[in-house]
């Protein structure tokens, strides 16, 4: 779940630029606190920049998703892949 709300998060900053707390709720149905974490670990991150109430979209960042980024959001995949037996 984590993975796609960080993903619509993403898409719904680049769209508007910026996106408040409150709009984020409502439009994934997450609790506030959920989306207060989301954003600090992606302003961590560099994904978004994190002001009092929202965050804004970091085009800068933008261009190719951070390392860790990737991790994060790939970690349901790569958890899913089978697992080679080493002879």
């Amino acid at each position: 779940m984590k993975q796609a709300r960080w993903n619509e998060i993403m898409t719904i900053a680049k769209e508007n630029r910026s996106i408040t707390v409150a709009e984020l709720c409502q439009q994934l149905g997450a609790s506030e606190a959920t989306i207060r974490r989301d954003l600090q670990e992606m302003d961590d991150l560099h994904l978004l920049t994190r002001f009092h109430g929202g965050a804004k979209f970091n085009e800068a960042q933008y261009i190719e998703p951070a390392m860790a980024f990737k991790a994060e959001t790939q970690k349901n995949r790569k958890s899913r892949l089978p697992t080679v037996l080493q002879s």
